[in-house]
């Protein structure tokens, strides 16, 4: 008869990963941040300038007809990328909330840096 052999904390240890709210804080703020910086840079417009570099060329009056497509497209952009902010802030905020409920039901214990 063999003797069963305890396993080891490795062979315990499950997958997984951690969450660290701040870090998805500091996320959300990128990814607004890149969503404003892209609503104002008026892409449009520089389309419009360089069409306006090159009178009566193919390119330019292909330009202008794209230029409102490009912007209605910046615009979907942005405003999708602010939703993904707001969804990213409102997780950090979750998590940061049960970091906390958890640290009061274990009696203020802490000791986490999440």
């Amino acid at each position: 008869m063999t003797e069963s052999k305890q396993p080891t904390r490795e062979e315990l240890q499950v997958s997984g990963f951690d969450v660290v709210p701040a870090d998805l804080t500091a996320a959300s703020e990128a990814v607004l941040q890149a969503a404003t910086d892209a609503r104002t840079a008026h892409g449009a417009a520089h389309l419009n300038d360089a069409a306006a570099a090159m009178p009566e060329s193919t390119s330019a009056s292909t330009l202008t007809a794209m230029a409102p497509e490009w912007q209605a497209d910046i615009e979907a952009w942005s405003d999708a990328a602010e939703a993904f902010a707001a969804s990213l802030g409102d997780q950090s905020n979750d998590f940061s909330s049960t970091d906390e409920h958890v640290e009061e039901q274990l009696g203020g214990a802490g000791g986490g840096d999440n």
